[in-house]
């Protein structure tokens, strides 16, 4: 099932209009006015890069590429505490948090599959257990 099938982004390629998916936010929450402001002048920098719109592209330094991800999810049931953060870097092995039982016990921890930066975590700490 394709996630953004039924999205604004999708349903204007579908009728040959380009579009944009904006992630903003990167290491805080994503739609506070200055991210969202942030976002905005970006995309207006791209349109001036584009030829698009006039004035002087901004420099934002250079991209960092990524070839690819994993996703990591719960193996565990309870509540979830985590030991890293947006945009750090971690070995492959890192414990990344921990897995406590309803009463604030230790269960097990939590490792990095791969080395990489860690690009998102979900806020919630109730974490149900991944079913395969």
């Amino acid at each position: 099932m394709d996630i953004l099938g039924g999205s604004a982004l999708m349903t204007a390629a579908k009728d040959g209009i380009a579009s944009y998916l904006v992630e903003c936010g990167g290491k805080n929450r994503a739609f506070t006015d200055e991210t969202v402001a942030d976002a905005a002048e970006r995309l207006r920098n791209v349109a001036r890069a584009l030829g698009m719109l006039e004035g002087k592209v901004v420099d934002y330094g250079p991209l960092t590429y990524f070839s690819s991800f994993d996703w990591v999810t719960a193996n565990e049931g309870g509540l979830f505490e985590r030991s890293v953060r947006c945009g750090e870097r971690i070995e492959k092995g890192s414990v990344i948090g921990q897995y406590y039982d309803v009463w604030g016990n230790p269960i097990s921890e939590a490792r990095a599959p791969n080395a990489g930066v860690v690009l998102a975590i979900h806020s919630g700490p109730i974490m149900a257990v991944a079913r395969h």
